[in-house]
């Protein structure tokens, strides 16, 4: 029998007792009326028990865990880059990331992307957007974090991004920073293939 069970039961008889306050007779067991006083011990001894077992009982998050929890929640850095490349917009990437639950990545795992853009160009810059760019293994776009900010970054001003996509497809992915540039989507200007890099995912899950 686990030890919380035990105090919570133990507990329990001592609660028992200060309510009923003795005086009982059933077959061998015979317990005497208790006075004011013990029955105030008692009662005392069974909330502390409780908050005993309340105390050492294992908290949620240092359980094993079960079959529908994943045995590793935490996210893996699977891509860094701290070079400060600077687009041809005059906008720096000043930090670039990409996290996983698995590395390298599963099916079905979501990557989350951040990127910090710092405007060096000496002038305010209109954005349309900042996004992830992101192709799958066929080649198709599949873009993600567009919200349509319409900022402008002033000269030395940074903007940061943080998104996530479920990756839908086993192969090798291509993600980077994106932006659009401009008044909006119809006229945007966009800094091309810039700092990309390869995500290749397993097509076990």
């Amino acid at each position: 029998m686990n030890p919380q069970v035990i105090l919570i039961l133990s507990a329990m008889v001592f609660i028992l007792i200060a309510l009923v306050g003795g005086g009982i007779e059933a077959k061998e067991v015979k317990l005497p009326r208790l006075a004011t006083w013990a029955r105030i011990v008692s009662a005392l001894l069974g909330v502390g028990l409780f908050a005993l077992a309340f105390v050492t009982a294992t908290p949620p998050d240092q359980r094993p865990p079960g079959p529908e929890t994943p045995p590793d929640r935490h996210e893996r850095i699977l891509y860094e880059d701290h070079q400060q490349e600077t687009s041809v917009h005059g906008l720096r990437l000043l930090s670039l990331s990409a996290m996983g639950a698995h590395d390298p990545p599963r099916l079905y795992d979501r990557l989350t992307v951040e990127f910090e853009l710092k405007n060096v160009s000496g002038a305010p810059i209109k954005l349309v957007d900042t996004f992830v760019a992101a192709r799958n293994p066929s080649g198709e776009k599949k873009n993600f974090g567009l919200a349509e900010t319409h900022l402008t970054l002033q000269p030395n001003e940074t903007v940061r991004t943080r998104a996530s996509q479920i990756l839908d497809a086993a192969g090798k992915w291509v993600i980077g920073p994106g932006y659009a540039l401009g008044e909006d989507w119809t006229t945007a200007a966009y800094p091309g293939e810039w700092s990309r890099f390869p995500v290749h995912v397993e097509a076990t899950r």
